[in-house]
């Protein structure tokens, strides 16, 4: 079956089946990456029908896991936007560094370009033994790659080009070995992180002093994305510090209390000092 456009109605049958079956609120992620990544996923796994990709969901576990990853959120690179990264190790590290164990949670971590991103610049501030970091995705499959730390040899260059800018006179490739087709990252960085298959709003209890979640709230629709950012905000304590991506916002909801932590990034801190 080869599908050009899904129809809206096909669309929210099949988006509202996989929230029941996940716990993932696909109804609520914005309508035009959902439905393109949805139409790519069927086109992919080659049902012959909607029906038989729906019946197939439901009954065949492997086959409802590989729609869950392809439907997750792409990351593409690591240390992406450098000046990020820059601003982060600068301004914000040496904050969290005077906490005994600073708690960090890096939610819907996808494939896990932003955890490792963190994981060495926890490793270059001497930070990773003492932080607690927590993080989580509502794929198997993803937690699996981020536990393997097994890349495609092809995204190296551009994640070596950002770090390059980072630190200049420090090799990406200290922390990892190369292969012909594959580089894999020193699992060593994972020794203090709490990998976890979960949805954000499975988080109910943890309180945390950083919460990295850059380029996720962009594939939200609007209610799920004031939803998130109201639950992502229960988490931190006052001070707290949450960052997103450049193109993302924290408006519409009046009740957030953030603040700017950074004027160049959009990295806020809970409540005034």
């Amino acid at each position: 079956m080869s599908i050009k456009k899904l129809n809206i109605s096909d669309y929210k049958e099949i988006a509202t089946l996989l929230t029941g079956l996940s716990g993932v609120d696909f109804s609520g992620f914005a309508l035009s990456f959902a439905r393109k990544r949805l139409e790519n996923t069927i086109n992919a796994l080659g049902a012959s029908s909607i029906g038989e990709f729906k019946n197939k969901l439901i009954a065949k576990p492997s086959f409802f896991e590989t729609v869950i990853y392809k439907m997750s959120p792409p990351v593409t690179e690591l240390f992406r936007a450098p000046e990020f990264w820059i601003t982060l190790e600068q301004e914000i590290l040496p904050k969290l560094n005077k906490k005994e164990a600073p708690k960090i949670c890096v939610p819907q971590c996808a494939s896990g370009d932003e955890l490792y991103s963190l994981l060495i610049l926890l490793k270059r501030n001497n930070m990773l033994q003492k932080s607690q970091v927590t993080a989580y995705d509502f794929s198997n499959k993803n937690i699996a790659i981020i536990k393997a730390g097994i890349y495609p040899i092809k995204k190296l260059t551009q994640s070596k080009k950002n770090y390059a800018i980072l630190a200049p006179q420090q090799e990406l490739t200290a922390f990892c070995s190369l292969s012909e087709t594959t580089y894999t990252l020193n699992n060593a960085l994972l020794e203090n992180v709490d990998l976890q298959v979960r949805t954000i709003f499975d988080d109910n209890t943890g309180e945390y002093d950083f919460i990295l979640f850059r380029n996720r709230l962009i594939y939200m629709g609007k209610e799920l994305h004031n939803k998130t950012l109201s639950h992502l905000h229960r988490r931190l304590p006052r001070g707290g510090i949450f960052a997103i991506g450049s193109k993302e916002s924290i408006t519409g909801n009046s009740d957030l209390k953030f603040f700017k932590a950074s004027k160049t990034e959009k990295i806020y801190r809970k409540g005034r000092f």
